[in-house]
């Protein structure tokens, strides 16, 4: 499934082939827990865009300064990797239909 990655640390944000599943979350992310952030961005009455995030980012360790991010559409700041991917009328996640220079443009603190 097509997704976007932001990482970050490394400044980068690029678009992926994600396997289906929550395993694959996990490993891409670096973590044990996911949790899904609603973002409004090219959004319709049957398709939306989902931010995933650690949720245990600010729990199991101190993350650095620069793990922080913010994205256009949520109000705190978000840290360590995240993945986007699309969510359809059924629930299920799919492809996104937003573009790695779309992302760009939501990101803050990312180069």
């Amino acid at each position: 499934m097509k997704a976007i990655k932001i990482d970050p640390i490394n400044q980068k944000i690029t678009e992926i082939d994600l396997p289906s599943g929550l395993q694959p979350m996990y490993d891409e992310i670096g973590c044990e827990l996911v949790e899904a952030v609603h973002l409004y961005a090219k959004k319709s009455k049957n398709f939306q865009n989902i931010l995933w995030v650690d949720e245990e980012g600010l729990i199991n360790r101190p993350p650095r300064a620069d793990e922080f991010f913010k994205i256009q559409g949520v109000r705190q700041s978000l840290v360590g990797i995240a993945l986007i991917t699309g969510l359809d009328k059924e629930g299920e996640t799919c492809d996104t239909n937003l573009t790695v220079n779309e992302v760009y443009e939501m990101v803050k603190s990312v180069s």
